[in-house]
């Protein structure tokens, strides 16, 4: 879908994707698609998935049509060299760089090499990657569905032991090198801190706490305001998100908490943004990231 969509963005005003449609007969007449023992059936399956997918994609940057974003480039480089974008994909974005032709052919030259070791095709399957998005057998990543599953499970389902294997798991990998902190050299010991001065510090660092833009709605209300009076309670800041705040949130509980969201999204003027919203903050956050201090 990416590649069709990144086709059309550049101006392609028709794509004929004959190799994927030649796979497609060998899949159907192997008997390697469930439940379809037609080519054309199988065709039209794709062409509509396709389809599908497209929509989903431009829809998500507020374009309802393939003409209008034909040829609307609004992509951005990642990992090419600006020489190389100049060359084919002129008028893009590339902040960071990256590799150029040379490197792009030469890996292409080394998975022929693989595919075809020995001048017969190999039965061996191309090595995944994995540099960027997680693979199963790709380079291994320090967040991966295995541990990202097993935090929730363990708090839901599995409990303490399950928990314990988690941690221990993430114990391994910052004492293999895989996080930045595996690399930090202990100073050398100073005593005992004080514990005035330890408490201090610990009341000073919960300031510098706050949760991230999550909608409303993409939590339940309960999660939403359990976060907020957790960090009311600590003195530092929650975000509304996009979904704006209930005007009933400003006023305190019977005991105190206070359900009011610090931080308010002004989200372009949407979802309930009004003055009574606004002078309920300490700080109002656009979309992009930027803040502005509330007066």
């Amino acid at each position: 879908m990416h590649h069709f969509a990144t086709l059309i963005g550049y101006g392609a005003s028709a794509i004929n994707p004959y190799l994927m449609f030649e796979s497609l007969g060998e899949l159907v007449r192997e008997g390697k698609v469930n439940g379809v023992d037609d080519v054309e059936v199988a065709e039209r399956n794709v062409v509509k998935g396709i389809a599908k997918g497209l929509l989903k994609t431009i829809s998500k940057m507020g374009i309802s049509t393939i003409q209008s974003y034909n040829g609307a480039q609004i992509f951005e480089a990642v990992g090419l060299a600006p020489d190389l974008v100049e060359r084919c994909f002129t008028g893009t974005a590339s902040r960071i760089g990256g590799i150029g032709l040379d490197v792009l052919a030469r890996e292409t030259l080394d998975k022929h090499a693989h595919a075809w070791a020995g001048g017969t095709p190999s039965q061996d399957i191309l090595p995944v990657g994995g540099i960027y998005a997680w693979r199963r057998d790709g380079e291994h990543h320090m967040w991966n569905p295995r541990d990202d599953l097993a935090a929730p499970h363990s708090v839901r389902h599995g409990g303490q032991k399950t928990y314990d294997e988690y941690a221990a798991r993430q114990r391994r990998r910052v004492a293999a090198g895989h996080a930045a902190r595996a690399a930090a050299v202990p100073g050398a010991a100073r005593g005992p801190v004080a514990a005035a001065r330890r408490d201090r510090a610990r009341q000073d660092i919960v300031k510098r706490f706050s949760t991230g833009a999550m909608s409303l709605g993409s939590l339940s209300r309960e999660a939403h305001e359990t976060l907020a009076i957790a960090m009311n309670r600590l003195g530092g800041r929650s975000n509304t998100g996009e979904g704006g705040e209930d005007p009933v949130r400003y006023t305190p509980d019977a005991n105190g908490d206070s359900r009011r969201s610090k931080i308010k999204q002004v989200a372009s003027g949407r979802f309930g943004v009004n003055i009574n919203y606004l002078v309920n903050c300490r700080r109002a956050a656009d979309q992009d990231g930027s803040r502005r201090q509330a007066r």
